[in-house]
Parts: C-alpha cells; sequence; structure tokens
C-alpha cells in the first residue's frame, strides 16, 4: 500500500516539523466525506433558496403565472385577476392572430416590405417615428424569445439586423430602440422605433404623448418610403452577393 510523509508542524515549539506517515485509504476516507458534507450543504442551500423565493413569489405576486411545462396552454388558479382568463391559452397559441395571418402582406396599420427566413418586417402606417417597423417571427408560434431554439434565436436577430441596416439607410436615425412586449398579442415581435437628434425624449422612451400625436402616412409618403426601403434592401442584397 502506497504511504505519503506529511510534514506536521509544532506551533508549540521551534523544533523541526516532524514527519508522519498517513495511509492513502485514510486520505481517501476523509476526501470523500469532505466531498458528502459538500453535496449535502449544497442541496441543503439549495433548498432553503427555494423555500425563501416561493414565499416571496406568494407574498408579492399571488397572481404568478405558472411556467411550468405541465402548465402550458392551462389557466393558472388566481384570485384579483387583470389579465384575460385564457391568457395561457394565448400564449401557447390559441386563436393567434398573428398565426393566422402569416400570408398577409397588408394591415391596417402597416405593409409587409421584407419577408425574411425566420421574420417579416411591416412598416408601420401611422408611425410614432419615421421608418418605425414591426419584424413578427414567422416560423412557428412563439411567444416568448426565450424558447426559440438555438438556431431560431440567430435567424430572428439576423433578420432584424437585415431590417435595421434597411432603416437607418433610409431614415438616418441617430439610434435604434428594440421593444418586445407581446401584452396584446402573446407572438413574438419586435417594435423597431428609430430615434432622432429632435426627438422630445433624449436618452429615454418616447412618452405616451408621443405615440398619441403619431401622424398617419399619406398615400404617396407610404408608397415613396416602402420603396426606398426596397430598393435599401436591395442593395444590400446585391453588395453581400
Amino acid at each position: 500500500m502506497a504511504r505519503h510523509a506529511v510534514a506536521q508542524r509544532d506551533d508549540r515549539s521551534d523544533e523541526v516539523p516532524k514527519r508522519h506517515v498517513v495511509d492513502d485509504g485514510a486520505v481517501g476516507t476523509n476526501a470523500a466525506s469532505a466531498s458528502l458534507h459538500r453535496a449535502h450543504v449544497a442541496r441543503s442551500f439549495g433548498a432553503d433558496l427555494r423555500s425563501r423565493r416561493d414565499k416571496l413569489v406568494s407574498i408579492s405576486r399571488p397572481d404568478h403565472r405558472d411556467r411550468s411545462d405541465s402548465a402550458r396552454g392551462k389557466t393558472c388558479p388566481m384570485t384579483n385577476r387583470t389579465w384575460p382568463t385564457d391568457w395561457n391559452e394565448r400564449r401557447a397559441g390559441r386563436n393567434c392572430e398573428m398565426c393566422a395571418t402569416s400570408t398577409v402582406s397588408w394591415f391596417p396599420w402597416g405593409t409587409r416590405y421584407y419577408e425574411g427566413d425566420h421574420a417579416d418586417a411591416y412598416l408601420m402606417h401611422q408611425p410614432v417615428q419615421p421608418g418605425m417597423t414591426v419584424v413578427m417571427f414567422r416560423t412557428r408560434h412563439v411567444a416568448d424569445p426565450v424558447d426559440l431554439s438555438p438556431e431560431e434565436v440567430v435567424g430572428f436577430w439576423s433578420d432584424i439586423r437585415v431590417i435595421t441596416n434597411a432603416i437607418e439607410d433610409v431614415f438616418r436615425p441617430c439610434q435604434m430602440n428594440y421593444a418586445l412586449f407581446g401584452n396584446a398579442i402573446p407572438h413574438l415581435h419586435a417594435h423597431l422605433i428609430p430615434r432622432y437628434p429632435d426627438d422630445p425624449a433624449p436618452g429615454r422612451p418616447l412618452p405616451d404623448a408621443s405615440f398619441e400625436a403619431a401622424r398617419e402616412l399619406s398615400a404617396p409618403e407610404l408608397s415613396e418610403q416602402l420603396q426606398l426601403l426596397g430598393d435599401a434592401l436591395a442593395g444590400r442584397s446585391l453588395d453581400r452577393n
């Protein structure tokens, strides 16, 4: 059996450290015990953390949504609920407006000017800022970006990158805002909002008053902007080729 010499100093004297022989078996047993102890501490800490988290949620957010796989598509029992009672069903894709209109190129609120592998872009008819665009995820129904596969994440944001480049080419904003809410329609989509040097809220989100004061584009304005965006997309596509 292998044996190790371990130096041990006697703090009560200035003697040279004594050397004791330690059995490998004892070392292994001690190491295993330490490992088991660490695992026990980790489990205890994790259980305590989960308990505290659950207690906090029950106190501060009694109407929280059950995000577990088994609860998807089911209505959670709640009191004093303010969200629609069928909200979880909508998130699961039931009667989804965006899924039902995946081939539509025109809405009362916007016209499509880009069809990507994962997302389409619609120019808003009544933009809070020139060039404001809605980008819809089109491959399948997804309510939240965290539900995308890694490949879908890359595809969705790659399409947004192409669309944003076209918006910047045409409208020359000084900043771009990207908003993902889904509070009205729980299907993944993004609001691309250009910002300009003379807008009313530099360094901050646009105020509600800006949205309320948004003017609807005239038919010639809409047609011209769609043409310019189409030309910008075509030009960038040629550059890549």
